[in-house]
This record gives structure tokens, sequence and C-alpha cells, in this order.
């Protein structure tokens, strides 16, 4: 029984679903983990000047002394690789009763998200520098073993849902290791926002037996900051003094201009399947968009509503939708929040959107704030039950096994 939820919250202790929660195993293990063809990336976080201390979201923690921080009231608090469970996964499972927390999917840390980055960026050459050849292949090799390393903590426990990252350079590819991680029992898969699918739009025809097979099998498809690529073509937009001197949380850079346009890759995706059909082709397809904040998905539903009312006359394509645009975000879409939004003004301008918004965590990941429980009831208090209850735990659960 958990004993830091507030008393508001009580009801819903044990049956809280998390979004959004990451491994976040020191670098001083990857190499125990992995085994030493993962040295370079060890190399390349250990020399870049910073550790633990100067910076939480840091992987490198010299003096590692084990998952051994003590799982009490500051849970809710501490963040970073030392935190409790953030390597040891009977211990989430503790941290995860002291939260009232029931499951939650846990994105990639250590080799599977940065070898995630490192792919979907390999051209830039700025990122880990000192990896100088090899990237794509090099990155490639982390992600199948990290793949690998998921379909082991897949069986450990139904709680702890870990998400596979899945980058390949064509269609066939990336169904061919869909279908292996989930014949291998993974439940949830992170696609890159910012890189086609396979070099194709997610909305191709070509990707129809991809979304039919994470439908079939219950599994959630998830977009999730970090390792995006570049929607973008150039970087010349970001190329300013002003943006200069910005620290970066690891997987993101928290300078002006990459926070208030991180959301437009996950937008684009997002925008991309529901237009192009995806949803009236998959209507038990799930989706989730997760840490890149709620801001942008009341606008896009009333946006794309409107184009389709004004302009829908026009469409003679046999594909087109069957239904505004906003019901399949509503219907097949969860999206996570930052806890310092105004999630309550959103529920407030956007019907609908308490059907879309879903709980998380981020835990151990610095950005997911201090006592986000509290601060977010604080927030939804004023709309009432069905409304905590909807974001804590009915929408989280469109993302989770219908087991959970």
């Amino acid at each position: 029984m958990s004993t830091l939820l507030p008393a508001d919250l009580a009801h819903l202790d044990g049956h809280i679903l998390d979004v959004d929660s990451h491994e976040m195993m020191p670098l001083q293990v990857w190499e125990e983990t992995f085994g030493p063809e993962v040295r370079p990336l060890v190399e390349a976080w250990r020399n870049n000047g910073e550790t633990a201390e100067t910076d939480k979201n840091h992987p490198n923690v010299p003096d590692y002394a084990g998952d051994v921080a003590p799982i009490d009231e500051e849970v809710l608090i501490v963040k970073g690789s030392t935190a409790p469970g953030a390597a040891d996964y009977e211990r989430r499972l503790q941290v995860m009763d002291a939260m009232g927390v029931r499951a939650q999917l846990m994105f990639p840390g250590s080799i599977g998200l940065y070898g995630t980055v490192l792919r979907a960026n390999h051209d830039d050459l700025e990122l880990f520098p000192s990896i100088t050849s090899g990237r794509v292949e090099f990155a490639d090799k982390c992600i199948r073993m990290y793949q690998d390393y998921l379909l082991d903590i897949a069986k450990f426990s139904d709680r702890i849902l870990p998400v596979a990252p899945i980058i390949e350079d064509d269609v066939e590819s990336v169904i061919a290791t869909a279908r292996r991680l989930i014949d291998s029992g993974i439940k949830a898969i992170w696609l890159p926002a910012g890189l086609p699918v396979g070099g194709v739009s997610p909305a191709s025809l070509s990707l129809d037996p991809l979304w039919a097979m994470c439908a079939e099998a219950d599994v959630a498809v998830t977009l999730h900051i970090g390792g995006d690529g570049r929607l973008l073509a150039s970087r010349a937009w970001e190329q300013a003094e002003a943006f200069e001197g910005f620290r970066s949380l690891g997987e993101f850079s928290v300078d002006p201009y990459s926070t208030s346009s991180l959301h437009v890759p996950f937008q684009n995706f997002t925008a991309v399947m529901v237009l192009g059909g995806v949803f009236d082709r998959h209507p038990n397809l799930r989706f989730g968009v997760i840490e890149v904040g709620a801001h942008w998905v009341g606008p896009l539903m009333e946006n794309m509503d409107m184009w389709w009312k004004a302009m829908g006359h026009f469409n003679k394509n046999p594909h087109k939708l069957k239904e505004l645009p906003s019901t399949y975000i509503k219907n097949n879409i969860r999206v996570s929040f930052f806890h310092f939004e105004p999630i309550d003004v959103y529920v407030d301008r956007y019907p609908g959107i308490d059907r879309v918004l879903s709980f998380s965590t981020d835990y151990p990941h610095v950005e997911g704030g201090k006592d986000v429980f509290r601060r977010t009831y604080a927030k939804l208090e004023r709309h009432g039950k069905g409304v905590v209850d909807r974001i804590f735990v009915e929408n989280p659960g469109l993302l989770m096994p219908s087991s959970v």
C-alpha cells in the first residue's frame, strides 16, 4: 500500500498506470551487461567532461555502488542513475508499489537510448565525436543487443513493460524486426518521430502489415523524445548565439529553440497517421506520443477538423477519412504531458482532450519533476473525479496490454 500518494488519490492506489519511465543503469555497468562491444559508447560518455554530480541525467557515476538507494519518501524526489530501481527491476517493482503504480511503460536508457540517438543522427559528427567510423553499424549493433536484453525484461514482470526501439532502412526490415520482437513477448515499440518508417510515410499502405500486426498482437506503437532524426534538413535554424551554452538533458537540449519546437516531428508524424487513414484502416491500433508535452494536441485537433470540414468535399480519394480527424485522436492516441503544463486549462479549452492526456512519471529522469502525483492532481481536482481517474488510469490503459 502506498504511503506517498496524496489522500485524494488513495482510491487509485495500486491502479495508477504510468506511460513513461526509463531504464537508467550507469555506464559503469554497460560493458558488464552488454559486453565489450559497447565500449565506444561508454568512452564517449565517460570523456565528455560531465558526471552525474553535475548533471543528474548523465550516466557517468564514477563511485557507483549499485542500486542501493533507500526506497522511502524521497523516491518522489531523487533522480538519475543512482535512484532506487534505476537498474534493478526487483527494486523498480518496490518503487512502483511505493508510488501506487500498477504498471508502467519502460523506455530505453543506456545503449538502447543512445544507440537509437546515434542511429537517427549518425551524420551529426558533433554527436559522440569520438565514434569516428562505422557509426551506423555500431548503432545498429547497440540497438540489436538492447532489443535482445529487453526480451528478458519482458518476461520478468507483467507490470514493467519494456518498449523496444526499431530503426530500419526499409519496410521489410521494420516489419521483420517488429515480428521478431512481438513473437518474443514485447508489448510496445518505439519509432523515431523525425524519420520516415523504413523510408516511407507512416501512412503508406506498404506499412499496413506492421500496423495490422501491432493491432492484432495488442502492441502499442509509440513515439518518444530522443533519437528523432532531423525533420528539417538544415541545422541552420538552431545555430544562433542566443541558443548556445544550454544544458542537454540527454534526450534533448533545453535551449529556447529546441524546447519550443521539440514537438514538431511528433505533431507531424501524428497528423500523417491520422489524416493518412491509418486508424481508419486499423481501428484497434493503439498509439502513444510520449514526453514532448501535450500543448500541441488540442490545436492540432482543431486545425485538422477545420480543414476536414472546409475542404472535405474536394476529397475524392478512396482513402478519405470516415470520421472527424479529432475522433481518431480521442479513440486511438494517448499523449503524456510535462508536470509543469497547465493541463487543467487544456481540459477547459479543448473538448475531448481529457480522453487523450495520460499520466507519466518519467522516472527516474530529472525532467519528470518532483512529486508529480500531487502536482497533477492539484491541477485536475476542479474537473472532478471522472477526469482525474481517466488521466491517471483509464487513458494510460490504452497503451498497456489488455491483461494489465
